[in-house]
C-alpha cells in the first residue's frame, strides 16, 4: 500500500490504436544542492589512535595523535549522522504503471565537506549508488538502508541535464530516452571506481525498466571482476518489468558478476535485510536478548609470512566479528604497536570498552569499524576506547613487520 501523502497521478495514453498505461510520478520536490565534488577522491577513514608510555617520545607526537583524533572523530560523527548520504536532484518516476518516490530530510539537504570525501575511501570494497527523481524517496530509502547495513559508501546519480519537474514532460523524455536507448550524462559522475569490489545499483521502473541513466554509469567503467547487485521497486511491482530492467543492467555491466536483484518494497526492511544477508553482504542478524556465543572460538589470521590464532572472548560483537567470518583485509600500520584492519560493516557497540591492551588483544572500534591486533606495549593504554574481541596467546608480535593482506577465518572445531 502506498503513504495517503503519497498523490499519485496516473495518465493513459493511446499508441498506435492500443492503450499504454503511461509513466506515473509524483510532483516533484525543489531541486537540492549538487554536494559532491567528483574531483575530491579520498575519503578519511579513521583508525585507532593511542597515547605514548614513555616519557621520552616527544610530545608533538602526542599533540598530532589527539589532533588526527579529533579529526577522525568528526568525520565518524558525519558518517554516522549521515550515512554518507549526497544530496542530488532526482529525476522523474517510473512509467508503466511504476512510482519512485522522495522525501529528503533537513540532514541530507545540508552541505557536509566530509560527504564529498566518501567516494573513494583507502580499503573501501562497497559503492551503493542509486538515482530518483519523485517526492518520496522510495529508492533513495532502500539505497540509505543498504548503505547503513553495509557500511558502503553512498552516491546518488546526478544528471547533467535535469529532468523537467514538470510530470508529462519528464514523462515523455524518459520515453525518448529509451526508445533511443539514450545515455544521459552524469554531473558527478567519479572519475574511477577502481576501489570499490561490490557494486549496488538501484533505480525505479521507467516505462517498464531501468531508466536509461544507469546504463550510462554501468558502461562508464570496467566492472571485470566486480559483483553487481541491482534493487529497485516499483508501484505495481510487476515481475515482468523488474525482469526487463535486469536484463537492462546485466547488457550494461559487462565484465561483472550481476546477482540476482532486490524487488520489493521500500517499506520492507526485513526482507531487504533477509537479502543481504542471504547474498552474504552482512552477517545474519542477532536477536536481542540472546544469541549464540563465540566464546573459545578460535581465528586464524593468516599473512604471508605468519599465522595467529586469537581465542575470541563472550561478547555479543565477537559473535557477530565469527558470524562475518572468512575475511580479507588490509593491514594498516596503527602507531608502532598495532595492526589496525577496517570491517567491512559495524559490530554491536553496546558493550563493556577499555583503554587498557596487551600484547595479543584483538580490540574494536566502531567508530571506524576497524579492528586492531596489538603486537607490542610501547603505549600506557589507547586514546580511543575499544571493545575487546579476543586474545592471541602467542605470536602477536610476529605482526609488527607484516604489510599487506591478512585473512581471517575460524578454526574448525575438532
Amino acid at each position: 500500500m502506498r503513504n495517503h501523502a503519497e498523490a499519485l497521478i496516473s495518465h493513459t495514453a493511446v499508441c498506435a490504436g492500443a492503450s499504454q498505461t503511461a509513466f506515473i510520478a509524483e510532483e516533484k520536490p525543489p531541486r537540492r544542492l549538487f554536494l559532491r565534488d567528483p574531483s575530491q577522491k579520498t575519503l578519511r577513514t579513521g583508525g585507532i589512535k593511542y597515547e605514548e608510555k614513555h616519557g621520552c617520545k616527544k610530545m608533538t607526537v602526542v599533540l598530532m595523535s589527539l589532533i588526527m583524533l579529533i579529526s577522525l572523530a568528526a568525520c565518524g560523527q558525519t558518517g554516522s549522522d549521515n550515512g554518507g548520504r549526497s544530496a542530488v536532484s532526482n529525476g522523474p518516476s517510473q512509467a508503466g504503471g511504476e512510482a519512485d518516490n522522495k522525501n529528503q530530510s533537513d540532514n541530507t539537504n545540508q552541505a557536509d565537506s566530509s560527504n564529498s570525501d566518501r567516494l573513494s575511501s583507502e580499503g573501501g570494497k562497497t559503492l551503493v549508488v542509486y538515482f530518483s527523481w519523485s517526492s518520496a524517496g522510495n529508492t533513495e530509502k532502500m539505497a540509505n538502508l543498504i548503505q547503513e547495513q553495509t557500511n558502503a559508501d553512498l552516491l546518488e546519480l546526478e544528471p547533467l541535464n535535469p529532468y523537467p519537474e514538470d510530470y508529462q514532460e519528464c514523462a515523455e523524455v524518459a520515453l525518448a530516452e529509451r526508445d533511443s536507448n539514450a545515455r544521459p550524462e552524469i554531473a558527478n559522475l567519479p572519475e574511477s571506481i577502481q576501489e570499490y569490489d561490490t557494486v549496488f545499483i538501484g533505480y525505479p521502473i521507467w516505462w517498464h525498466t531501468a531508466p536509461m541513466i544507469i546504463g550510462t554509469f554501468l558502461e562508464s567503467y570496467d566492472l571485470s571482476g566486480k559483483d553487481v547487485y541491482p534493487f529497485t521497486q516499483s508501484t505495481s511491482m510487476d515481475r515482468e518489468q523488474f525482469e526487463n530492467s535486469m536484463d537492462f543492467v546485466r547488457e550494461s555491466a559487462k565484465g561483472a558478476q550481476v546477482h540476482d536483484g532486490l524487488f520489493t518494497e521500500p517499506s520492507d526492511t526485513n526482507g531487504i535485510i533477509e537479502y543481504l544477508t542471504a547474498n552474504g553482504l552482512i552477517a545474519a542478524s542477532i536477536e536481542d536478548g540472546s544469541y549464540e556465543s563465540a566464546e573459545n572460538k578460535k581465528v586464524v589470521m593468516s599473512t604471508e609470512n605468519t599465522n595467529v590464532v586469537v581465542t575470541l572472548n563472550g561478547s555479543r560483537a565477537a559473535a557477530e566479528f565469527a558470524e562475518m567470518l572468512p575475511l580479507e583485509l588490509t593491514l594498516v600500520e596503527r602507531d608502532s604497536f598495532a595492526k589496525g584492519m577496517k570491517l567491512p560493516w559495524h559490530l554491536s557497540s553496546d558493550e563493556e570498552t577499555t583503554r587498557e591492551y596487551r600484547i595479543g588483544d584483538l580490540g574494536y572500534w566502531n567508530a571506524g569499524p576497524d579492528i586492531a591486533v596489538f603486537y607490542d606495549d610501547i603505549y600506557d593504554r589507547t586514546i580511543v576506547e575499544v571493545i575487546p574481541l579476543g586474545h592471541a596467546e602467542t605470536g602477536a608480535e610476529a605482526m609488527a613487520n607484516e604489510t599487506g593482506k591478512v585473512s581471517l577465518k575460524l578454526m574448525e572445531e575438532e
